[in-house]
């Protein structure tokens, strides 16, 4: 579940997309909410869908239930740092 990276990204790892984790900041450039931009908050692999913090709609009864958007509708803007394992297996 690979998503694009934003053009510095890009130039940094020398790759167009690499897969999303937990933590990562992400633009949406796809569909009803795209321009917007926030964190990840799970991926869920089974189901190969994203979910962004804030990202979410409405239901007719007036109860919220968060969006799981595609990965590859999404742009990375900023890494999370944190595991060492994934920067790692960037750099092959």
């Amino acid at each position: 579940m690979c998503s694009h990276l934003s053009s510095e990204l890009k130039k940094k790892f020398k790759k167009n997309a690499i897969p999303v984790r937990k933590g990562d900041e992400v633009l949406i450039m796809r569909g009803s909410f795209k321009g917007s931009k926030g964190k990840v908050e799970e991926v869920k692999r089974k189901t190969y869908k994203v979910f962004v913090e804030g990202i979410v709609y409405e239901k007719k009864n007036g109860s919220k239930v968060r969006l799981g958007l595609d990965a590859s509708k999404l742009m990375i803007t900023s890494l999370n740092t944190n595991d060492s394992k994934r920067f790692r297996s960037e750099k092959k």
